[in-house]
């Protein structure tokens, strides 16, 4: 992620649901100087981010966009957190509003939408158990009318039950 978020040259970066922030320290790695925060509703983890790894991380949920200017943040971006949310649109309509570049988010998709009961692989017909509280969102659909330029890679992640359905999707303003 640290390498697609720099691409886009930020000055500001914030990561909507950090947990202890392990992506946030690869980008002050990567790109020193960026401005970057964190929000994550796991008090525990913002704490152990903050006094073990330096972080500027704060506790909170979707409610934290509302609190903020238009354009606070150049990018804004998640791994694995509107897959949460029974109704992500309303989120991501703040987070474009907050954003003054765009975000990135790192979710997947199972091809269709609604709640992930189970993660069916047709190649493989294996039928793990999902997490309880997942979801599957058609984001092309959901980025209808927010005036963004959207594109999608598939981006699979390793060590995860829906691992090989993460998508890295792109959505930059015009």
């Amino acid at each position: 992620m640290a390498d697609q978020i720099i691409r886009l040259k930020p000055q500001s970066v914030l990561e909507f649901g950090c947990n202890v922030g392990r992506n946030l320290l690869a980008l002050r790695d990567s790109a020193p100087g960026l401005r970057l925060q964190g929000i994550d509703i796991n008090p525990e983890a913002v704490e152990f981010g903050r006094t073990e790894r330096g972080l500027n991380l704060a506790q909170g949920d979707e409610t934290f966009f509302t609190e903020q200017p238009a354009d606070a943040f150049d990018v804004i971006f998640t791994v694995s957190v509107l897959d949460h949310l029974p109704n992500p649109l309303p989120v991501l309509r703040e987070m474009m509003r907050v954003a003054r570049l765009g975000v990135l988010l790192l979710e997947p998709n199972l091809g269709a939408e609604g709640k992930v009961l189970q993660c069916f692989n047709s190649q493989t017909q294996d039928s793990p158990e999902a997490t309880p509280y997942s979801y599957s969102w058609d984001y092309p659909r959901l980025c209808e009318g927010l005036n963004v330029t959207f594109s999608k890679q598939h981006y699979p992640l390793s060590g995860t039950k829906l691992g090989p359905y993460y998508w890295l999707y792109r959505l930059l303003k015009k």
